[in-house]
């Protein structure tokens, strides 16, 4: 049970501002080709924040500063990292396993030259594992496997997905040979280049757009359709339009049991649920935000977590109440749950 506490000295700018009301007039209005919207606010935010001994979420929350990838649990009394970023590890590019156990991500050198990086080559693959109680590492040495120039948007590399719990899936140059590859994260081995690609056309998960590895669609749980957002509707396997959502284009977050897609109409926050075929406004402007806008459902997708002043903000999305943990990050990145 998550709980409000009082008396800490903290002071978050911006808090005060009524970000979330339970009186906001929604002006937003879907067409007739998609679903209804209609108001479920958040509540105020709580204040203060609540202090790491009153923690109560379940998993592990994962995200990102300056100095690498850091993780955050209720049963730690200190945040920790999972990898470091740096010239020769390269970890803002890496990748978490489907269940959240294992990091992969790129190591290599950078040649400066100017203000920024110039050029980026990767010449291994790191894997980690996420729980600090364990040591289960692994380290793949690929020499020039990838690499790519910097700049203001990123390292310029491409990037590394994970396929299924034991593979990774990337495309680079392996062996003298260029192309999409998966290799077996705990033995290194490489599936043949021919195979390899067939692997990967039969998943229909990813797609190379400009010969850039990316991920393809957004499946539903049980792979009974996906979701797009040209527009954002409900499409079958064979891209057949099911069911309209919203008639407009708008980048989204869907919750693991896909039941819940988060998106903007505008510059209003809203959450379509799949069962009750509704779109509701949470009554709040994501231009009110201070940092990128990043969420992340839980596990087991009753809540939202996202950042407010650096500050991560919980809200369970039954009640619509909220918990802000002391705690600063620069940029959530995923929420799995811990081992039972």
């Amino acid at each position: 049970m998550m709980q409000n506490y009082r008396g800490l000295p903290i002071r978050i700018t911006g808090l005060f501002l009524l970000l979330f009301s339970l009186n906001v007039n929604s002006t937003i209005q879907a067409e007739d080709s998609g679903w209804p919207v209609v108001e479920r606010c958040m509540s105020n935010l709580s204040y203060p924040i609540v202090p790491q001994s009153k923690w109560g979420f379940e998993g592990v929350i994962f995200s990102r500063n300056s100095e690498g990838v850091r993780a955050i649990r209720s049963d730690y009394e200190t945040s920790y990292f999972v990898a470091l970023d740096s010239d020769t590890s390269f970890a803002f590019e890496g990748t978490f396993s489907p269940d959240g156990k294992m990091f992969a991500y790129p190591l290599g050198t950078v040649q400066y030259g100017g203000l920024w990086a110039d050029w980026i080559t990767a010449d291994a693959i790191q894997i980690v594992s996420t729980d600090p109680a364990k040591s289960e590492s692994y380290k793949w040495e690929m020499t020039g496997w990838n690499w790519g120039r910097s700049g203001s948007g990123g390292r310029g590399i491409s990037p590394i997905y994970w396929f299924d719990q034991e593979s990774i899936i990337f495309q680079g140059w392996v062996q003298g040979l260029s192309g999409i590859h998966i290799m077996n994260t705990r033995t290194g081995d490489v599936e043949e280049p021919e195979r390899a690609e067939e692997i990967y056309e039969e998943s229909g998960r990813f797609a190379i757009t400009s010969n850039w590895l990316h991920n393809g669609r957004d499946w539903l749980s049980d792979r009974s359709g996906y979701i797009g957002h040209h527009p954002l509707a409900l499409y079958s396997n064979d891209n057949q339009l099911i069911e309209m959502i919203y008639p407009e284009n708008s980048p989204y977050s869907i919750s693991p049991d896909s039941n819940l897609i988060l998106f903007r109409i505008d510059d209003r926050l809203v959450m379509a649920d799949r069962e009750e075929h509704i779109i509701y406004d949470l009554c709040f402007s994501v231009h009110q935000f201070n940092n990128p806008i990043t969420f992340v459902f839980s596990p087991d997708s009753q809540y939202l977590a996202f950042l407010m002043d650096r500050y991560p903000v919980i809200v369970d999305l039954q009640t619509m109440t909220n918990t802000i943990l002391d705690y600063q990050t620069d940029y959530l990145l995923a929420w799995f749950p811990t081992e039972s």
